[in-house]
């Protein structure tokens, strides 16, 4: 569309009027590209496919810890950085994190995160826990109902789709555990 917008307004001899609107419609496109980039790059980020799980954490976590200013303690003990997993486990792996991640962050009010990462042989068992403010755990069943909280919904969702255990503890003002397990076999 860009390319026709520029051809129209290169070999097309047009009044001021028609030429305003199709520098109009050129902005537009281009804003429309970025926000797209944006959106595929949210769907699988770059950085999953060019290094892989764990590297990608690893970043991920270094740069919210910078943005956000709070402190995350990020355990592996005994995991291979280089293991790399089917393209949905590694994905759900991720979102369920960083989306974990972000919960903590925009609602606990804790300033420390714990992430755990185990890997055994069947599956990659996955913790965020944070000693922020909490939440009713009974209240879980009507999000999906009302349309509220659709992160946690869609965490659970993804990770049930492969085969997998989603779990939240929480209690006010005791913080929130959030625990999945993804079948890598």
């Amino acid at each position: 569309m860009n390319r026709w917008l520029k051809y129209l307004l290169e070999e097309c001899q047009l009044n001021q009027k028609t030429e305003k609107a199709i520098l109009h419609m050129q902005e537009l496109v281009e804003d429309l590209n970025f926000e797209l980039r944006l959106i595929t790059n949210n769907l699988r980020p770059p950085i999953l496919s060019d290094l892989g799980l764990f590297p990608a954490i690893e970043l991920m976590c270094k740069e919210i810890m910078f943005e956000k200013l709070l402190l995350i303690s990020l355990e592996m003990p005994d995991v291979d950085r280089e293991k790399r997993f089917k393209e949905e486990v590694e994905l759900a792996a991720y979102r369920f994190l960083q989306e974990g991640i972000m919960n903590a962050v925009e609602r606990s009010g804790a300033n420390k995160l714990k992430i755990q990462i185990e890997l055994n042989e069947a599956a990659l068992e996955l913790t965020v826990s944070d000693s922020g403010k909490g939440f009713d755990t009974s209240q879980i069943e009507n999000w999906s109902l009302t349309g509220a909280h659709f992160g946690i919904v869609g965490m659970k969702e993804r990770i049930e789709s492969l085969g997998g255990n989603f779990q939240i503890s929480s209690a006010i003002h005791r913080g929130t555990l959030l625990k999945a397990s993804i079948p890598i076999i």
